[in-house]
């Protein structure tokens, strides 16, 4: 009973599943970035390690917005494509943020970046939600991908 009502809830509360993926893609994300700046922070610039972290942990987080949040059925490459773009805008709020929190506001390194990926989730949710899983498109957006030459609305390769 207990069970079935926390998978309701779980597969009825999209923002909830975002907030589990967006948590669990933080951790991946800031244990990328403590490795990588306790191996590296005497041969590279933190800026360069929160980089490299968001290089790896990119991956991840596609795959986990698109099967557990968003369930999206858009086209693979380009929902791809349009993660990734996201993802650099997040980016570079991610690199921008860490850059002030560290050098205006002298908090550690570490500590910015928790700041800056908490913040950047809230902003990264509307544009994944609009953009990179084609939630925000209308009946005849969706109408356009799903053409009867391409009736699955998949990529062509």
């Amino acid at each position: 009973m207990m069970r079935e009502r926390l998978t309701d809830v779980w597969r009825g509360n999209e923002k909830l599943r975002y907030l589990v993926v967006g948590g669990w893609n933080s951790a991946v994300g800031w244990g990328l970035f403590f490795l990588l700046y306790a191996l590296l922070k005497q041969r590279l610039n933190y800026l360069v390690i929160a980089v490299l972290a968001h290089l790896i942990a990119i991956t991840n987080s596609f795959v986990c917005h698109r099967l557990f949040v968003f369930r999206s059925r858009a086209p693979l490459v380009s929902s791809y494509l349009r993660f990734h773009v996201t993802q650099l805008l997040a980016l570079g709020w991610g690199v921008a943020g860490l850059a002030v929190f560290v050098q205006l506001v002298h908090l550690s390194p570490p500590i910015a970046q928790c700041i800056v990926v908490a913040m950047g989730l809230v902003i990264t949710y509307v544009l994944h939600r609009r953009f990179s899983f084609g939630q925000g498109l209308t009946a005849d957006e969706l109408a356009a991908v799903e053409t009867p030459a391409n009736p699955t609305g998949e990529d062509r390769v």
